[in-house]
């Protein structure tokens, strides 16, 4: 079990990549990484900060790295290519994130970007989760 500030120092390590343009626009030299390399690059960081990670069993776990990606989303006139990745941990049975308590949606993976002051998108991404020991 992680401590509340395990849990805090945690909550400071994610990846986000986003690139808007105009659908008018060609498409962009944006390239979407695939799911293991943006895992790759997130446990990276995790490791270079001090903790100690073990792949585990999803019932075994006290943290899960969800990464999610979206290449070529349409939204009205703009493009979008995004992908992403962020520590959810687990507190007596219950996921959780930055953003609140994460109750697990494993059909739906909806992240909203803001496009411009008075308007956002919510967009559905392709998503895998990687269950992890955290120490």
């Amino acid at each position: 079990m992680l401590r509340d500030s395990d849990r805090q120092k945690l909550r400071k390590y994610s990846i986000s990549e986003v690139n808007i343009s105009s659908i008018e626009d060609p498409i962009p030299e944006f390239v979407v990484p695939d799911f293991e390399e943006i895992k790759n690059i997130f446990l990276e960081q995790l490791s270079r900060s001090g903790w100690d990670i073990t792949r585990t069993a999803p019932n075994r776990a006290n943290a899960l790295i969800r990464v999610y990606r979206k290449e070529n989303y349409v939204h009205d006139t703009t493009r979008i290519f995004m992908y992403g990745a962020e520590c959810i941990t687990n507190t007596y049975s219950s996921w959780s994130n930055s953003a609140g308590v994460f109750k697990a949606d494993y059909e739906n993976c909806l992240v909203q970007i803001a496009l411009s002051p008075e308007k956002s998108a919510t967009i559905d991404c392709e998503f895998v989760d990687y269950y992890f020991h955290l120490r």
